[in-house]
Order: C-alpha cells, then sequence, then structure tokens
C-alpha cells in the first residue's frame, strides 16, 4: 500500500512537529518543575518534623522549668514559714526578755529604796518604819518579845535591837 499524502497533510506536519516540540518542552518544564514541588515537599516535610522536634522540646523543658519553679515556689513557702516562726519566737523571747528586765529593775530598786531607808547593813527587825513614833512602838514590842527574862529572850538580840534603834532614832530625830 503506499501512503497517499495529502497536500493538506504536508502543511500541517511542521505545525504537528512543532506542537510535538512544544509538548515535549512543556512536559520536560513540568518534570522539571515537578522535581522542584516535590524536593520543596522533602524540604518542608523535614523542617516540619524538625521544628515538631523542637516543639516537644521546648514542651518537655516547659514542663521542667514549670515542675522546678512549683518546687522552688514550695520551697520558698516552706522557708518564709520557717522564718515568720523564727521571727514570732524572736518576738515571745524579746517579750519574755523586756518581762525580766522590768522584774529585776523592780527588784534593784526595792534594794536600793531599802538601802537607801536603812544604810550600812540591813535592819531586818525594823523593816518598813519610816517614823519616831513608829519605831519607838516595835521597839517596844521587840524588848517584850525578846527580853532577857522571857523564855524566847536573849542578850545579845537585845543588844542588836538597842544597837539598831538607836541609830534609826538618830535618823529620825534630824
Amino acid at each position: 500500500m503506499a501512503q497517499v499524502i495529502y497536500a493538506d497533510e504536508e502543511l500541517f506536519r511542521p505545525v504537528e512537529v512543532e506542537l510535538d516540540e512544544r509538548y515535549e518542552a512543556e512536559a520536560d518544564r513540568l518534570k522539571d518543575e515537578r522535581k522542584e514541588l516535590l524536593d520543596e515537599r522533602r524540604k518542608l516535610k523535614r523542617d516540619q518534623i524538625e521544628l515538631e522536634k523542637q516543639l516537644s522540646e521546648y514542651a518537655i523543658k516547659k514542663q521542667l522549668d514549670e515542675k522546678m519553679m512549683s518546687s522552688q515556689k514550695e520551697l520558698f513557702q516552706k522557708k518564709f514559714k520557717i522564718l515568720e516562726m523564727e521571727l514570732q519566737k524572736l518576738a515571745e523571747e524579746k517579750a519574755r526578755l523586756e518581762r525580766e528586765k522590768n522584774f529585776y529593775k523592780a527588784v534593784n530598786e526595792n534594794l536600793e529604796r531599802e538601802k537607801a531607808n536603812d544604810p550600812g547593813e540591813v535592819r531586818m527587825l525594823f523593816r518598813g518604819i519610816d517614823n519616831l513614833e513608829d519605831l519607838k512602838k516595835r521597839h517596844r514590842e521587840l524588848i517584850k518579845i525578846f527580853h532577857p527574862d522571857n523564855v524566847n529572850g536573849d542578850t545579845s538580840v537585845i543588844q542588836e535591837i538597842n544597837r539598831q534603834f538607836d541609830e534609826l532614832k538618830m535618823k529620825y530625830q534630824y
């Protein structure tokens, strides 16, 4: 069979070849573009995996930091509570020492007042006497009690009573 070529066919053949070349060029361009897009997709997938990994690491680090902050907060609160208790103890101790100080101050003032009223030695027999009439009255009572003729009497005690009486009598007369 002989091939019959029509005149129209020859006209279309260069157009057909040109179209085939364009088609092949477009197909090559699309293959290259597809290859670039696949490479871009792989790269984006790697970037996504890397970002997910970083996000996971960040979440773990954040969780650890939160746990550490929580434990540090608890520790701080415990230490603060201990400090408050110590402060309260110190305040109580200070108040107790202040009371003791005031007590001993009052005791010292009483001792000084007694010494001022009773210079020299402490006069136990005439304690609390502050005028001449009371002194004479107490002297009579003590003489009755400690007179040598009584059961409880003693000469040395009477001598001490008289000596203290004379000293205080001089003090209250002048």
